[in-house]
């Protein structure tokens, strides 16, 4: 991975912590489009889309997880479809589950804040040039 960096670390304009991240993001976009192609995520996109945010703490355990994972709708049914485990398998289930909310983050579905953890995805937009800036097509009452 070094190689990468350096091929686009750019004189440190970007970071390598950045650089990793970037390059995990589109790694599990394309395994996760390889698995979960044409299976229905919307339910759990819209309930991060209504202010709900999901943080699993690495020191947790896999019944914890699982706890909170629940209250994300569908999300472990839709996760269990292509994948050939038990619901019981708590541990796995929880992996799975993290690889699609990663897959979902690369996609730019759902966001991921600096704690770790999912929430929605932010208006900003990037343009031509990669420059964010919000979008406010969708206010109706600004005149």
């Amino acid at each position: 991975m070094t190689g990468k960096m350096e091929l686009e670390y750019e004189g440190e304009q970007i970071g390598a912590q950045r650089i990793a991240r970037d390059l995990i993001k589109r790694a599990c976009g394309v395994i996760f489009e390889g698995f979960f192609l044409g299976i229905d995520f919307t339910p759990s996109v819209q309930w991060f889309d209504q202010g709900n945010k999901l943080l699993l703490s690495d020191t947790a355990s896999a019944d914890e997880c699982v706890m909170l994972l629940e209250s994300v709708p569908d999300l472990i049914e839709s996760t269990l479809v292509p994948l050939e485990f038990a619901k019981s398998d708590k541990a796995t289930l929880v992996a799975a589950c993290e690889f699609v909310l990663e897959g979902l983050y690369a996609q730019n579905k759902v966001s991921r804040n600096e704690e770790g953890g999912f929430e929605a995805v932010t208006k900003a937009k990037r343009d031509r040039r990669g420059m964010i800036y919000e979008d406010f097509t969708d206010i109706d009452s600004f005149n």
